[in-house]
């Protein structure tokens, strides 16, 4: 998948969800099901997911090479990758990453600020992703929490993938 395809998931997939949280009135931001994150707190999650990749990427290529070595295989397609994704979840269970153990309170209100924010971060990572060659995009490596390094072109396909898995559990759960 080219840079510009993967640009363009990111934002197909973060219309659909924007679209799915603006359907229903701020009170149903606030809430879950029980012992379940909150609509808005799935957002958070995925703003903290984006600020750790835009971490991240702040580094020179030259660190991310040494922290995180470079790949020894070819890149994999999304199909594999969202596979891959799927049955690491299933065989690890209920997985939270480390970034989210502990969620703060979204309360009616603060559905604009949240989405303003996650929108922002998503243009400046996809910002990023556009001026990556494609030498580094398919030999740099950085750490997810639950699938190990990835390759950063495979990591930047699973980020789009995951917007699109939180739109699926919210319309599934909530």
């Amino acid at each position: 998948m080219k840079n510009s395809d993967i640009v363009q998931l990111h934002k197909v997939k973060w219309q659909e969800l924007k679209a799915y949280l603006y359907t229903y009135d701020e009170d149903w931001w606030a809430v879950g099901p029980s012992n379940k994150w909150t609509s808005g707190q799935h957002v958070v999650h995925l703003q903290q997911s984006i600020t750790a990749v835009l971490g991240a990427l702040k580094m020179p290529s030259i660190v991310l090479k040494y922290k995180f070595g470079t790949a020894n295989r070819p890149v994999r397609d999304y199909d594999t990758i969202v596979k891959k994704y799927i049955d690491k979840m299933k065989e690890a269970g209920p997985v939270v990453s480390p970034l989210s153990q502990s969620m703060p309170d979204t309360p009616a209100g603060s559905r604009d600020g949240i989405c303003t924010k996650f929108e922002q971060d998503l243009e400046k990572l996809q910002r990023k992703l556009s001026k990556y060659s494609d030498k580094k995009l398919d030999s740099l490596l950085i750490p997810h929490p639950l699938m190990g390094r990835m390759i950063m072109r495979e990591f930047f396909m699973w980020h789009a993938f995951h917007i699109g898995h939180h739109h699926d559990v919210l319309k599934a759960k909530y």
